[in-house]
């Protein structure tokens, strides 16, 4: 079942032990017959995305380019990820979230910028998305451009005071509510408030505490928009995630981004890439309402796609169980055809230029994270 989504723009011992054993018994026995009766309990399942960086072509691990005469040794890419997402969100009362960052990274964003970061991302079946940081790479006249093109998509951003900027505060809204079987979710968003030192929002664009900004558009949509349960989306990182499932109580769950965290419970598909951090989900528990807040993040390049599963009480709305992972993509995920002919166009130009030789270096181009600390050569 799809979503429906209605944005709003920005606005100001023994004896011990037996009973207890009844209790669980009890309860799990109860959990068993209102999930048949389908009354009870209501399942709500995310799938979600961050910080694919135009890395549209795949990948290969520790973030090299595919080789493709290996394909076995490639991961993401648009089309498969594509085709996945398609797939899962035809599931019954499924959302697909981005938490940004779909700017900048590969060659592709250097040759064509906003323009196939806005033909990709309009294809692709998401219920909303936040912004990241990089999407002001190229100042707020690309991020303009981009938004107006995918505006099928609703923005969501508590944090950004664009009030300076009227063409791109028109395009954002602090949440949007998404009716999914009957549910009313609210979904509010968040961006580092660092964008300022690490992009190029310019002297018009202002970020404000992602904790107090989230908390008050949460109890916003509590009190009046009446929502039944309250995601927050951002792109502030994996501990700016925690703090604020620890900390604003009317959030249900976190979804972020930013950190290309990869967060994995059991055996992950790939050995020694990329690095677990943590559980998925990661469990919250927060001290004031001692309620617990799932907090998830998919690493990032387009390589896996997250796929959590919530069930919550259908009367109260609280959260009952938390479950999923994030799903490889790989050489054995099909492709979505419609999206491989939409970015075919883009490739076959991509590859008449970076074919060309220009020059020869001994020197190893690396890249990544470094690069901001230091002259580097990728």
């Amino acid at each position: 079942q799809s979503a429906s989504a209605m944005p709003r723009r920005r606005m100001d011992t023994f004896r011990v032990i037996r009973p207890l054993v009844f209790v669980l018994f009890f309860n799990s026995a109860l959990l068993i017959e209102s999930s048949n009766n389908g009354t009870e309990l209501f399942n709500l399942r995310i799938v979600h995305n961050n910080d694919f960086h135009c890395y549209y072509d795949g990948i290969a691990k520790y973030a090299l380019l595919c080789d493709d005469k290996k394909p076995e040794n490639c991961y993401g890419g648009i089309t498969r990820f594509q085709y996945l997402a398609k797939q899962k969100k035809n599931e019954t009362n499924t959302i697909f979230l981005n938490a940004g960052d779909n700017f900048h990274g590969s060659a592709y964003y250097k040759l064509f910028k906003w323009g196939i970061v806005a033909n990709m991302t309009k294809h692709l079946p998401l219920d909303a998305m936040s912004l990241g940081n990089h999407e002001f790479d190229d100042e707020p006249k690309d991020l303009i451009k981009f938004l107006k093109f995918v505006n099928n998509i609703p923005c969501v951003c508590a944090n950004i005071n664009a009030s300076k900027d009227p063409e791109l505060e028109a395009l954002i809204n602090k949440s949007v509510i998404l009716n999914v079987g009957g549910k009313r979710i609210g979904v509010v968003g968040y961006v580092t408030a660092d964008t300022v030192t690490l992009s190029r929002p310019g002297p018009n664009i202002t970020f404000t505490d992602e904790i107090d900004a989230v908390r008050q558009e949460a109890k916003r949509l509590r009190d009046s928009e009446l929502a039944d349960i309250i995601i927050a989306l951002g792109h502030s990182g994996y501990p700016k995630d925690l703090e604020i499932a620890e900390k604003v109580e009317e959030i249900d769950v976190v979804v972020g981004g930013h950190s290309n965290t990869f967060l994995y419970t059991g055996t992950p598909p790939i050995s020694n890439w990329p690095k677990v951090e943590g559980l998925y989900p990661t469990m919250v528990k927060q001290s004031a309402s001692n309620k617990t807040v799932p907090v998830v993040q998919a690493y990032a390049y387009g390589v896996f796609l997250g796929d959590l599963d919530l069930t919550f009480d259908n009367k109260t709305n609280k959260l009952l169980n938390a479950t999923g992972n994030p799903i490889l993509i790989n050489h054995t995920t099909p492709e979505d055809q419609a999206m491989k002919a939409i970015f075919q166009y883009y490739k076959d130009q991509f590859e008449k230029i970076v074919n060309v030789t220009v020059g020869q270096t001994s020197l190893m181009l690396e890249g990544g994270d470094v690069c901001r600390l230091r002259e580097c050569g990728g």
